[in-house]
């Protein structure tokens, strides 16, 4: 027995379900798990799911926080711009944070616009911002991990 999926029909943000049996109050949970065809390129604000029958609806209940960095910001050592005759070598200092967890071994791509050059081997250095307080329940492990350790990171210009 129980409630079984009849149809489930999306236009645009807005999924319809029907069921073959109706849902039980009383403080039985349920859980859906729906097929969306699109994330959005960045969080939406505000980020907001609502449940809707018979013209009633929930509260609105967060979203899902999309796979991003969050507080980001580039800062140049010069905004001298090159010439023809001179390059001008520069370095910027990007800070973020990121949504999800980068795990050992992945990769992170940094494009810049496309009017800036990286050289095939670039330099890089990686470090938790100074404002940042690494979580003291990390194991040594972890925290070796957070920290960043000499030879952890390999930057290498891209040419896709």
């Amino acid at each position: 027995g129980g409630a079984e999926l009849q149809a489930c029909k999306g236009t645009n943000n807005i999924a319809r379900i029907t069921l073959t049996e109706g849902l039980q109050a009383g403080g039985r949970g349920y859980l859906f798990r729906l097929s969306v065809l699109k994330n959005p390129d960045k969080t939406p604000d505000p980020n907001t799911f609502m449940l809707e029958y018979a013209g009633e609806c929930s509260e609105p209940f967060e979203g899902v926080t999309i796979w991003a960095f969050e507080n980001t910001s580039v800062v140049p050592t010069t905004t001298a711009t090159s010439t023809s005759s001179l390059d001008i070598w520069n370095t910027v200092t990007i800070t973020f944070s990121p949504v999800n967890d980068l795990p050992n071994g992945g990769h992170l791509r940094i494009t810049a616009p496309a009017e800036f050059l990286v050289p095939t081997e670039c330099e890089f250095e990686l470090a938790v911002h100074e404002d940042t307080e690494l979580n003291s329940t990390l194991t040594t492990a972890e925290q070796a991990y957070a920290e960043f350790i000499d030879g952890d990171v390999a930057c290498e210009g891209d040419d896709t």
